[in-house]
């Protein structure tokens, strides 16, 4: 609560666990994974983190709705959450209107608990629920785009690849003026946080 107190704050996160003391939700970055990912999903529960990041609140780009406390006049002033997106991204595309409306996103490891990830869907590589995810994924594209290469709380000359999270990316993703470009590397447009 007292986060959620803070000026600018629409949207809090909790510290997610398995119940077997792993992460699952630390915050999301964006554009890991090719939307967003967890972060440090799968990491022990005790890890501090990339340079003490995990111990601190911060503000992130999305935070998962498994735990999510919103205000309701902010929730309301955006729309709440899209129908379009009925099982996969939901509260990405929920928090980055929140963003995009000049709102704060924070996530606490003050808030803990454990979750059971999935327990009343399917897994989402199955069936109905994979065609969701995948429909939800093609609609966060094309909707929020570049942004979603963007994520202003994370480095972006670090990796996107959800089991590489926090190390150096490579190629790199962002163009320095003393290299070329070539058509062997991936080149993100650098863009300023706002």
């Amino acid at each position: 609560m007292g986060e959620a107190l803070r000026d600018r704050v629409a949207a809090v996160g909790a510290f997610l666990l398995y119940p077997n003391g792993r992460i699952q939700h630390a915050g999301c970055i964006l554009g890991a994974g090719g939307v967003a990912a967890h972060a440090y999903h799968g990491w022990p529960g005790g890890t501090s983190g990339y340079h003490d990041r995990a111990l601190v609140a911060q503000d992130v780009s999305a935070v998962t709705a498994a735990c999510m406390l919103v205000k309701r006049a902010d929730f309301v002033a955006v729309g709440g959450f899209d129908e379009e997106l009925a099982v996969a991204y939901n509260d990405v595309d929920l928090c980055l209107r929140l963003r995009q409306a000049g709102r704060r996103i924070v996530w606490t490891p003050a808030a803990s608990l454990r979750h059971k990830e999935g327990a009343s869907l399917r897994r989402h590589y199955v069936g109905e629920t994979r065609t969701q995810w995948a429909r939800g994924s093609e609609l966060m594209q094309r909707r929020w785009g570049d942004q979603l290469l963007a994520d202003p709380y994370y480095n972006p000359n670090l990796s996107l690849d959800p089991l590489l999270q926090w190390e150096p990316a490579f190629p790199p993703r962002v163009r320095y003026p003393w290299r070329p470009a070539g058509p062997d590397r991936a080149v993100m447009p650098v863009v300023a946080a706002g």
